[in-house]
């Protein structure tokens, strides 16, 4: 794991691991449609925390290159 991305890459597993729970509970046919309904849920609201949690984080990095970037530029021009 790289530090930077912890989080990101537990909720990552989380997502995989419901996803995978859902095709199961799917395919089994041995749950209600509210069981299959409940982990769906669950799944997909994962897959936006990860999905949040990534676009965070890019517009974090693009802030920092843009500042690094105005900072190079600013001491160029001096």
């Amino acid at each position: 794991f790289a530090e930077a991305f912890f989080w990101e890459d537990v909720v990552s597993f989380f997502v995989i691991f419901f996803h995978g729970l859902y095709l199961y509970v799917l395919l089994a046919g041995d749950f209600s449609p509210k069981t299959q309904m409940s982990v769906a849920l669950v799944a997909y609201f994962l897959y936006f925390i990860n999905a949040f949690q990534f676009l965070r984080k890019l517009r974090l990095a693009r802030r920092t290159d843009q500042k690094k970037t105005a900072f190079i530029e600013n001491e160029v021009s001096k």
